[in-house]
This record gives structure tokens, sequence and C-alpha cells, in this order.
């Protein structure tokens, strides 16, 4: 499945991935990741339900610590 990541194309291997699967597959922290999927920001409460379908164009922001 093609998607775009952070204005990046990627392949993903699997075609039935929840946001939750995703964000831990690019090995960021669950919490403090916000994620728009087709300029649309998904609730953390819906990251385990929300399916990632060919062609979305995906946000990840994830907080950073320090100064």
């Amino acid at each position: 499945m093609h998607v775009i990541i952070n204005d990046m194309p990627v392949q993903l291997a699997d075609e039935d991935i929840t946001i939750k699967e995703l964000i831990s597959m690019r090995n960021l922290p669950v919490t403090g990741t916000a994620v728009a999927v087709n300029d649309r920001l998904v609730p953390r409460t819906k990251h385990d339900s929300h399916k990632v379908n060919e062609g979305d164009v995906i946000t990840l922001i994830s907080a950073a610590y320090g100064g």
C-alpha cells in the first residue's frame, strides 16, 4: 500500500494497519504523538480503530523535549 508520511512516499507491506500500529512501526511514542490523516486530526482514542488506506496523506508529529 502506498501512502505519504510527512511529505515522503512510503510503501507499507501490510494492507490492514491501524494508526497505532503505524506509530509503533515508526518507533514513535504512543503518547505525545499527534496524527492527521488527509488534513484531519485523528484523536488518540481512535488510533486503535482508524485504518490506514491506500493514498492517505499522513502527518505524524511527536513532541520533543529540551530547549
